[in-house]
């Protein structure tokens, strides 16, 4: 692929089993409505991508196309000429190499964010903004570590005023599910 390339994110239609990623070629023939995936009959470009549907994290249903990271961002460094691109219904946030020989032995899975509908840039830094169409919201292209996210521990939580006798702080309120699900005899409490 020469340096500027468009890609294009096509959602799966003749087969209905996967979801792809191409480099547009003028004059290309993808085989679109008629074939989804990758080939070897030389009448179809095959995708630098192609992602079956379900829902684990390198799975989909309805790929949403994205952007080629350019900025200079130090935090997303490994980032950098790589295209981004997620899955509206499964929620999966990926990244991919298109330049490398094999782009699809580069895909990274990098987080779940639902309803994700579109890709652009901040024209002010260049970082990447998504936009969640349920929340109404356009999000920026962030890194979290894992401790910021989640606590390790359950004293982490700061939801216990003892642990002992796991006595909840005061703003939580205790409740029971209509039908509760099989737990192997466990006991279980729950609050809000």
């Amino acid at each position: 692929p020469s340096s500027a390339m468009m890609i294009l994110a096509d959602v799966g239609s003749g087969n209905d089993n996967r979801e792809e990623v191409n480099i547009v070629e003028k004059g290309g023939n993808y085989g679109w409505r008629d074939y989804e995936g990758y080939t070897s009959d030389p009448n179809y470009v095959s995708p630098i991508y192609a992602i079956p549907r379900g829902n684990g994290n390198f799975n989909g249903n309805s790929i949403t196309g994205g952007v080629v990271y350019t900025g200079n961002d130090s935090e997303l460094s490994e980032l950098k000429d790589r295209y981004i691109f997620a899955d509206y219904r499964s929620g999966n946030v990926w990244q991919l190499d298109p330049r490398a020989a094999t782009p699809s032995d580069t895909v990274e899975f990098l987080f779940k964010d639902y309803d994700i509908c579109g890709f652009g840039f901040d024209p002010s830094n260049g970082d990447v903004l998504y936009c969640d169409l349920v929340e109404n919201k356009i999000k920026r292209l962030v890194r979290i570590t894992a401790d910021s996210v989640f606590p390790f521990t359950l004293s982490d939580t700061g939801a216990f005023a003892d642990l002992e006798t796991l006595t909840p702080n005061p703003g939580f309120d205790p409740f029971e599910p209509n039908l509760k699900f099989w737990s192997d005899h466990a006991k279980k409490t729950r609050w809000f």
